[in-house]
């Protein structure tokens, strides 16, 4: 059963089905009430690669290569929304809720995909108090579903309980807005490819303005990080053909 359901939060219309042409897609949306403008979305993959909208079979042939190779897909009813998340951890004591952020999607100088994520802002009046309020409300409702049916995560112990492991550096000693947290990622020898992960970048204060678009203190950090990586191509070695098979003769 889906623990959303279970646990009252509503959801955007959707279906799931096993992959599809593009006419038997529509005929699945006019089934479900999703309209004719979709969001199509695959199992498996990097965040901004398996989301695609679909309105017209133009669209659908131009990410059919991507969509089609998984066995099944959700097909959700395209909402024009605002994008937000928050982190909640399920523990034996009830599910723990962070604040809720705003993201950062699609910004040229952190990554070369469009709808890809790569990173979030939180700040006081960025949603109501009401929104806080529900999203936090149905965050809870979630992750106690989430108990009942027996989840414990992925990093928790059998029993349910946290231990401590080992020392990390503590990200909130970030004095003002002129200092940074940086988690590396991407270290020396490592191979590089176009949307590779760096790192992690923490501050103070904004990194966006009221349009949701990367301000320029933002653009200098990113531009101030980048500055620190090289990189140089892989070089291909030449290697003597294998000798034909019958060619030799083992001594």
């Amino acid at each position: 059963m889906n623990p959303f359901a279970v646990a009252g939060i509503q959801m955007p219309a959707s279906a799931q089905d096993d992959n599809i042409p593009h006419g038997h897609l529509m005929r699945i949306a006019e089934r479900n009430g999703l309209g004719r403008d979709l969001v199509v979305q695959t199992a498996f993959g990097d965040s901004g690669h398996t989301t695609f909208f679909i309105s017209s079979q133009a669209d659908f042939d131009r990410h059919a290569d991507e969509i089609v190779k998984d066995p099944e897909v959700k097909i959700m009813k395209r909402i024009n929304c605002r994008g937000a998340t928050l982190e909640a951890c399920a523990t034996q004591s009830g599910t723990l809720v962070g604040p809720l952020l705003t993201e950062v999607v699609g910004a040229r100088e952190l990554t070369p995909y469009k709808g890809c994520w790569c990173g979030n802002e939180v700040f006081p009046g960025a949603f109501t108090e009401g929104v806080r309020e529900k999203a936090r409300q149905m965050a809870e409702r979630f992750g106690n579903q989430l108990l009942e049916e027996g989840y414990r995560g992925y990093f928790m112990s059998e029993d349910g309980s946290v231990a401590y492991q080992r020392f990390d550096y503590e990200r909130r000693a970030i004095y003002n807005e002129r200092e940074a947290f940086f988690l590396r990622i991407t270290g020396p020898g490592d191979y590089r490819y176009e949307g590779a992960d760096l790192g992690i970048l923490i501050t103070r204060g904004r990194s966006m303005d009221d349009n949701f678009r990367l301000n320029i203190r933002a653009r200098d950090w990113i531009r101030g990080i980048q500055n620190h990586y090289a990189g140089k191509p892989i070089v291909t070695t030449q290697h003597e053909l294998a000798p034909a098979p019958g060619s030799f003769k083992i001594l």
